[in-house]
């Protein structure tokens, strides 16, 4: 016996000391355990059996709560499953994923089928839903590609969201009496289903729910049904008719979109509403008529109607969305009642058929592009309720001949009369103060206007045919706007003058009038557009009177000679890149009432060297002040506690050497100016606030030559309200510093032209 014991470890010992060359398959065989607390489940040969009593256990899989089947590692092995009588549920996610499952049986025990049970299940082809169902769980079936029929039973009551989705061999489902609901997506994408019966009982049909069932020739929805979902029989394509029953009140977003054989549909009584993109490409659509009750259509809700040519809108419709009719390019007519009182941007864009239309009263805005490309369009009425008329409204509006525009309308977009080639005759108000970039080019009006600037109304609308050299533009005292991009590019124009009737001046109006030196602004104007005078290099200094409220995005940009601007008070804004690349402003004060200061508002600025900030300021944007590495004051007006809360990011520590000074809010600024007389002489001017006594303080005046020497000096202590009015000769640039305790520190610059 002792040594039987003894030759069996030492061939265990060396069986262990073999080297490892070989492997040992252990086949698993049967496997089981529970998945329930009355449930067990086997698996034998690609079978797995579930039997026992009671409900089955729910499992997950996403990244935060993955709990796996227990059957986990046969997954792709298992062929057929059983349910054995007793089991009264599928739990959630349950056989997710078996994508050899090629056959289950469910036995009459069960009553619910959970979430993603057969999730991509792919190789199914058909599935018995047992007597005693009630219901199907979101995506229980989904994908399940190849399943080509499914039994419902009459039990079953709702069949949840994407239940049967993308299960695209399924050839025909018999809906059960019981079923009240159809979910969202709950066969969306049965690209093989040609027809489905649904019965009385269903009263919503959800999202999507047969979307992509490319084979629907026809259905028929019955009365019981009150909601039809967004999507519903989105992209149908072979749907060629529909009735929609009497108890639905609104058409859902992209309802029928994409079904390109619909030639008709009746929209009943008591449907309010048609949402965005419900007929989009319906390309086969020749008619529709909508009910008393319809009070809006929604966003491109006909787009795409290529065949569509007539449509008359009832005395109910109150709003047509964006792009309601774009592309019906065999639309003729329609009929707007005079209860609309909003049209979207693009609603008729390309109808390229239609020969007239009527805008109602009720409209105030016509936006934009709302007819751009009704190249057959030859006569349009604007009420006088229209107030603004938007970006390409008329483009290519080829046959357009006369427009009236009426007195109330106050700004014409950019490019609204585009391209109107027959457009001979416009009638302009004196109402209109703004107008577009390219407005009216390209059509009979202009071309007829005579050389020199054209004023389209009261406003200077373009200079044609370019300037002559060292051109100097006076624009008439009854000017009350500037086009946007209306001197814009032309390199001869030295000085304008803007009178005092202009109240805009639009963006891009100077933009790359690199030899632009002189600017008057008049004191109506109460906003400089959008990169306004971007690129004016030759610009010095510009005076921004108080009317100003707004400074638009880039105004002064890469304005590269200006060293002295002056921001009125009542500007409460200063927009992004404002003072871009202004390379030889030396200061800035921001005035009281600013609340916002733009990204990249000072943004290599170079030469700056203080900057004032009032309290009014709330947020400063990032980069303001990005590569301003001479600031070397910055003020801040207030105390530190008021400003702790406001981040400033100028980006590259540009403020990071500068001295930070707190000034009491209660200090008012002084009025600096300085005036150029020519003959290298200039005036200088400093006046105290109202009610300010000069007590403490001193005016500095430098002058300097065009090498930067000091030529003239003046220190002057204040002894009245006027501090300082002196004329100071032979000076290239000059520099005024006002200081006192009871001031807000100020500082001007000045280049002045020297001969």
């Amino acid at each position: 016996m002792k040594k039987s014991i003894i030759s069996v470890c030492l061939v265990l010992c060396m069986v262990l000391a073999l080297p490892t060359v070989f492997s040992i398959t252990v086949s698993a065989g049967l496997r089981d355990g529970t998945c329930g607390e009355k449930l067990i489940w086997t698996y034998n040969k690609g079978t797995l059996t579930i039997s026992g009593t009671g409900i089955m256990y729910d499992y997950l899989y996403d990244v935060y709560r993955h709990k796996p089947v227990p059957w986990d590692y046969y997954r792709e092995s298992i062929k057929t499953v059983e349910i054995k009588n007793g089991v009264t549920s599928i739990g959630d996610y349950a056989f997710w994923y078996c994508s050899n499952l090629t056959s289950v049986t469910i036995s009459d025990s069960v009553t619910s089928i959970g979430e993603d049970a057969f999730c991509d299940c792919s190789s199914i082809t058909s599935v018995e839903i047992p007597e005693g169902v009630t219901s199907i769980g979101k995506e229980a079936f989904v994908r399940c590609s190849s399943i080509t029929s499914v039994t419902l039973p009459d039990s079953v009551t709702s069949i949840g969201t994407s239940a049967f989705g993308g299960c695209s061999s399924l050839a025909s489902v018999e809906i059960p009496d019981g079923v009240t609901s159809i979910g969202t997506g709950a066969f969306g994408g049965c690209s093989s289903l040609t027809s489905v019966e649904i019965p009385d009982g269903v009263t919503s049909i959800g999202n999507y729910a047969f979307s992509g069932c490319i084979r629907f020739a026809s259905i028929e929805i019955p009365g019981s049904v009150t909601n039809i979902g967004d999507g519903a029989f989105k992209n149908c394509s072979n749907l060629t008719s529909f009735t929609i029953p009497d108890g639905v009140t609104s058409i859902g977003d992209y309802t029928f979109d994409g079904c390109s054989r619909l030639t008709s549909v009746e929209i009943p009584d008591g449907v309010t509403s048609i949402g965005g993109n419900a007929f989009n490409c319906c390309d086969s659509l020749t008619s529709v008529t909508l009910p008393d009750s319809v009070t809006s259509i929604g966003a491109h809700a006909f787009y795409g109607c290529y065949s569509l040519t007539s449509v008359t809108l009832p005395g109910s419709v109150t709003s047509i969305g964006d792009g309601a009719f774009r592309y019906c390019s065999s639309l003729t007519s329609i009929t707007i009642q005079g209860s609309v009182t909003s049209i979207g941007e693009n609603a008729f864009y390309g109808c390229s058929s239609l020969t007239s239309v009527e805008i109602p009263d009720g409209v105030t805005s016509i936006r934009g592009s709302t007819f751009y490309g009704c190249r057959s369009l030859k006569s349009v009425t604007i009420p006088n309720s229209v107030t603004f008329i938007g970006n390409s409204v008329f483009r290519n509006c080829s046959s357009l001949e006369a427009i009236i525009i009426p007195d109330n309308v106050t700004r014409i977009g950019g490019t609204a009369f585009y391209g109107c080639s027959s457009l001979a005759s416009i009638v302009i108000p004196d109402s209109v103060t703004s107008i577009g970039s390219q407005a009216f080019y390209g059509t009979d009006w202009y071309y007829d206007q005579p050389a020199g600037v054209v004023y389209a109304g009261k406003v200077a609308y373009e200079n044609k045919d370019g300037f002559s050299d060292n051109t100097e533009i006076v624009l008439k005292d009854d000017t009350k706007g500037i086009a946007d991009g209306a001197f814009s590019m032309y390199k001869s124009l030295t000085s304008i003058t803007i009178p005092d009737s202009v109240t805009d001046i639009g963006s891009c109006t100077f933009y790359w009038c690199d030899s632009l030196a002189s600017v008057t602004i008049g004191n109506s104007v109460t906003s400089i557009g959008e990169r306004a005078f971007d690129r004016c290099s030759s610009l010095m200094s510009v005076k921004i009177p108080n009317s100003v409220t707004y400074i638009g995005d880039g105004a002064f940009q890469d304005c590269s000679s200006l060293t002295s601007v002056t921001i009125s008070d009542s500007v409460t804004s200063i927009g992004k890149d404002a003072f871009r690349q202004c390379s030889s402003l030396t200061s800035v004060e921001i005035p009281d009432g600013v609340t916002s200061i733009g990204k990249d508002a000072f943004r290599y600025c170079s030469s700056l060297t203080s900057v004032t900030l009032p309290d009014s300021v709330t947020s400063i944007e990032y980069f303001a002040f990005f590569n301003c590495e001479n600031i070397k004051k910055v003020y801040f007006v207030g105390n530190q506690e008021e400003w702790k809360d406001i981040e400033i990011d100028v980006g590259n520590d540009s403020l990071t050497n500068a001295t930070i000074y707190f000034v009491e809010s209660s200090l008012k600024q002084p009025e600096v100016s300085i005036s150029d007389l020519g003959n290298d002489t200039c005036k200088v001017s400093v006046k105290l606030p109202d009610g300010e006594t000069p007590e403490g303080a001193v005016v500095y005046v430098a002058g300097f030559d065009e090498n930067g020497n000091i030529v003239s000096l003046a220190i002057k202590a204040a002894e009245d309200e006027n501090l300082l009015n002196l004329d100071v000769d032979g000076v290239a640039n000059i520099k005024v510093m006002v200081i006192g305790k009871n001031l807000k520190p100020v500082t001007r610059t000045k280049k002045i032209r020297y001969d």
